[in-house]
């Protein structure tokens, strides 16, 4: 079959049947018409949708869906040369919005054998 006859199935089919065309992976990457057509389909698993952005992104290829950059710049794994990263500047994020390391628990100490009650 032709990329773009699997192009038009990948708009038109269920998740069931996207689950099929995806295991094609190097048409895949050869065609990054077929991912984005999968990632828009409204009926593909977003697992799916997301494993598919993440192959491209492993393999830098660029795919046009809205938000390719950002999906890249969100996951740290994709930190991939080409690729710009988001920079958080700590100054600019609101108090309430940072997230605070916590502290481990304290541990309890073991009670020594002398002052176990017996009964």
């Amino acid at each position: 079959l032709a990329d773009k006859t699997i192009e038009y199935l990948a708009k038109v089919c269920d998740a069931d049947e996207i689950e099929v065309l995806v295991r094609d992976e190097v048409r895949l990457l050869r065609s990054p018409a077929i991912i984005a057509a999968i990632y828009m389909n409204p009926r593909a698993r977003i697992s799916t949708a997301m494993r598919i952005l993440e192959l491209a992104a492993h393999n830098q290829i660029d795919v046009d869906v809205p938000g390719f950059d950002d999906v890249i710049a969100s996951n740290a794994a994709f930190a991939l040369p080409g690729y710009a990263q988001t920079v958080v500047d700590e100054a600019k994020v609101p108090a309430r919005a940072r997230v605070k390391k916590k502290r481990p628990a304290p541990r309890a100490k073991p009670r020594s054998p002398a002052k176990r009650v017996r009964r």
